[in-house]
């Protein structure tokens, strides 16, 4: 953060995961005036009905400024006994579980207010960015690239050896780039197919309403239809982006990687997916060997024949 500041750079907020809450990094954050969008470590289980309940947690206590005073929800007050040398710490007797409670007047309040910065509707989308431009890489370096532990040690032969990960990871996003186009997005191509998709359908079911004797619709239609929900799937599995972002958790929004089954299944469902030309074609087939003789009136009225 010192280096960040040195730049010179218009960063006024900072969003990281529950691992950095503490009252020194928030302390730290207030000093240098940042906004604070860290999760609190208890952020996930606050909305269990569990730990509501449970008035004898320190995230549920009620704290007097003006008395320094504790209390549960329900009323009940926690007998003051000391506080620490430095004065942050207050110490609580709780009479019903007979047990001491430490309670951090300032971490409390700081840790409320990030609750609320992360809980609003900008702080939603900050960490929704965090967990698809960072937690996307943690896992390639984690997963593909192996990075499970370091095998050095010091701070300067650390240093080096996430850097040489990194500058792979960052070759590999190069490459990548370069396989698809300059730009490093396919999300044009994804377009057109959709276009084309939508194009079709709209073309079919216009032409057919519009003339009697045309009967080419289904071609369209159904060809349009299987580009369209192409289209749908690849905007949600080739730039592996969330198609079902979570309200409670961003980073467990579903994304086709996370929400796939095992390797096992894919690879058989690989497999299976090379008989899909076959089933069109097969379909192909058959409807055209109906459609190319109709069913006459008479072949209508007879009676022992077929039960139309």
């Amino acid at each position: 953060m010192e280096k960040i500041k040195l730049l010179d750079l218009n960063i006024k907020n900072i969003v990281a995961d529950a691992g950095y809450e503490s009252i020194d990094n928030y302390e730290y954050l207030e000093k240098l005036g940042y906004t604070s969008y860290i999760k609190p470590i208890y952020f996930e289980k606050l909305k269990t009905r569990k730990f509501k309940k449970d008035l004898n947690k320190v995230e549920n206590l009620i704290y007097d400024y003006e008395e320094n005073k504790l209390f549960r929800k329900d009323g009940l007050e926690l007998k003051f006994l000391y506080s620490s040398k430095n004065g942050k710490r207050q110490y609580f007797f709780n009479p019903e579980t007979q047990k001491t409670i430490g309670y951090n007047v300032k971490f409390r309040m700081l840790s409320k207010k990030s609750q609320e910065n992360i809980s609003s509707a900008y702080g939603k989308c900050l960490r929704m960015n965090r967990s698809i431009q960072v937690e996307g890489a943690f896992a390639v370096l984690k997963e593909n690239m192996k990075l499970r532990k370091l095998k050095v040690r010091g701070k300067n032969r650390v240093l080096r050896e996430i850097c040489l990960f990194c500058l792979g990871y960052n070759l590999n996003r190069l490459i990548q780039r370069g396989k698809t186009n300059k730009k490093g997005t396919t999300l044009p191509a994804v377009s057109v197919v959709l276009l084309v998709g939508v194009a079709g359908v709209l073309y079919g079911i216009v032409r057919t309403i519009l003339s009697d004797t045309w009967k080419k619709g289904i071609w369209f239609c159904g060809t349009g239809t299987v580009l369209t929900v192409l289209a749908l799937l690849l905007c949600a599995g080739w730039n592996n982006t969330a198609y079902y972002p979570s309200v409670a958790d961003l980073q467990s929004s579903l994304t086709i990687g996370n929400s796939c089954s095992s390797p096992f299944t894919l690879k058989v469902m690989s497999y299976v997916s090379i008989l899909v030309p076959f089933v069109l074609g097969y379909i192909f087939y058959a409807w055209r060997a109906l459609d190319l003789r109709k069913i006459s009136g008479e072949e209508m009225q007879e009676k022992d024949t077929h039960a139309w």
